[in-house]
């Protein structure tokens, strides 16, 4: 029992139990193919549609088996799962953990103490700047204010013919019944 807590125990287990599934769903497969054609020549009395009883016969019985091949699939899959669910969840926890930890004292060293202050210091004397017109630039934002245009209309060209024209109503589409504008 104790080797099932090795790496090698539980690889050795879980192939064991894969092999030993697989060669029982090879001769499930194997069975089903058999019962069904043998069945499927039988004739019993009192068979109605002939070829289609048997036919439908065989199949009521072999599927049986082809269902015990695919849970032989299934229960082989599922040790190999096992493997490597214990190979995840036991083997390798340690190491990612210790991953973690690393990756985590790292973040805590690359961010600034929290007592000092500097970073609050920092963002409040960028803020003054900005305030005060002497913002601090990184090189990408230009160091002059914003200039406002002044809104200009403009005039559309009209329309070629529809310079003698008003602007078109409702009226225009749909006349009154009364024959007035």
């Amino acid at each position: 029992m104790n080797e099932l807590f090795s790496e090698k125990g539980m690889r050795t287990f879980t192939a064991d139990r894969r092999d030993v599934h697989m060669q029982d769903a090879s001769h499930y497969a194997q069975l089903a193919d058999v019962v069904g054609r043998a069945l499927a020549q039988q004739a019993i009395q009192g068979d109605k549609h002939g070829a289609l009883s048997r036919k439908v016969r065989a199949w009521k019985v072999a599927r049986h088996l082809r269902a015990m091949k695919r849970h032989s699939q299934k229960a082989a899959a599922a040790s190999e799962a096992l493997n490597a669910g214990y190979v995840n969840h036991v083997l390798e926890l340690p190491q990612r953990r210790a991953n973690a930890a690393a990756a985590k004292l790292e973040r805590r060293k690359a961010r600034p103490a929290v007592g000092s202050g500097q970073a609050a210091v920092n963002s409040l004397q960028q803020s003054l700047g900005y305030f005060m017109g002497n913002a601090v630039t990184s090189g990408s934002v230009q160091d002059r204010a914003p200039e406002y245009l002044d809104a200009q209309v403009y005039e559309y060209p009209m329309a070629a013919g529809a310079e003698g024209q008003g602007p078109r109503t409702v009226r225009d589409f749909f006349p009154r019944q009364d024959g007035r504008r």
